[in-house]
């Protein structure tokens, strides 16, 4: 184990008036009581930092506010206090009616973790009047040295009445929200290769009818069906080929350089583009599939007519 961090947790209601005309706006979140050293050793919060500062160990009428709870850094999914800034001033009234003024001394911004405030240890503890406990304590290690279940069984061992999570575990609970994104993106995946299949499929239709005459004249003098299937299915090609030509490098020549240095900002974090080799490759792979079958159909259906019918357009 590397370093540990222990957290008081509460929800309280935060209180900003910042027309200072008495009338405030009020938002509830949740507040964590930290040791600022100890949580600088566990986590990256105060890398994480857009406006003022981090907490020192002595800020005990400071506090710092997450984005969405400040407001004014993007879109937010909840209601935030409209624009706090560092050298603001907040009244938090804690669960036991318990009401503090504190300075905001910074703005941190981290995804879709950044609907907490974070005070001293000291001043929930004051609050509160308890010492020396802890709603929860992180614990950093090393996966690299043990599994995460050699660090989870022996902290279970210590403190077998307490409950023990992974990180794994506890990012878990966020797989509804993964799957119903993966199945968002599934859906565009089969709408873009059938549009795909669509457009080329009418393309080598309305090719192949308006040359039938060609065509049965092709067949009279004893070319084969097949074959003059097989020119459109090249045909079809082409055309697919050359949309995943012009595609790739709109997405890796553009979109996604673009979107790494200028990423867009929603509630649930930065969009950018994430993509596998594999998944690229089953992509082009049903483009191409498409464009064959686009091209056989077509193709298939206008030769399939009758030398005499398709030299007199019937």
């Amino acid at each position: 184990m590397l370093a540990t961090a222990r957290h008081y947790t509460v929800t309280g209601s935060i209180a900003y008036d910042r027309d200072k005309n008495g009338h405030s706006v009020s938002v509830g979140a949740p507040i964590y009581g930290i040791d600022p050293d100890e949580e600088r050793q566990v986590t990256t919060l105060a890398n994480w930092m857009v406006a003022g500062q981090y907490l020192d160990e002595s800020d005990r009428d400071q506090i710092i506010l997450g984005a969405d709870v400040a407001g004014g850094y993007g879109p937010t999914l909840l209601g935030n206090l409209g624009g706090a800034k560092p050298g603001d001033r907040v009244v938090v009234t804690y669960p036991n009616g318990v009401s503090r003024t504190y300075t905001v001394k910074g703005i941190y911004q981290v995804g879709f973790a950044s609907a907490f405030a974070y005070v001293s240890y000291k001043e929930i503890e004051s609050v509160l009047g308890i010492s020396n406990y802890a709603s929860e304590i992180l614990v950093r290690v090393d996966p690299s040295l043990e599994p995460l279940d050699f660090y989870k069984n022996a902290i279970q061992q210590v403190a077998p009445n307490d409950k023990v999570s992974t990180y794994e575990e506890l990012l878990g609970q966020l797989q509804p929200i993964t799957l119903a994104f993966s199945a968002i993106g599934f859906v565009v995946a089969v709408v873009s290769v059938l549009v795909a299949a669509i457009t080329i499929f009418v393309l080598i239709y309305v090719n192949a009818i308006s040359k039938r005459r060609q065509i049965g004249i092709l067949k009279a003098i004893g070319i084969e069906q097949r074959i003059v299937i097989l020119s459109y299915t090249f045909q079809s090609l082409f055309y697919a080929s050359c949309g995943v030509a012009i595609g790739s490098a709109v997405v890796f020549l553009f979109l996604d350089p673009y979107l790494r240095a200028n990423p867009i900002n929603l509630p649930l974090g930065a969009l950018h583009l994430s993509f596998t080799s594999t998944g690229v490759a089953l992509s082009i792979a049903s483009i191409l599939l498409a464009g064959v079958v686009a091209g056989v159909v077509p193709s298939w259906r206008v030769t399939r007519q009758s030398i005499i019918a398709a030299i007199w357009g019937a």
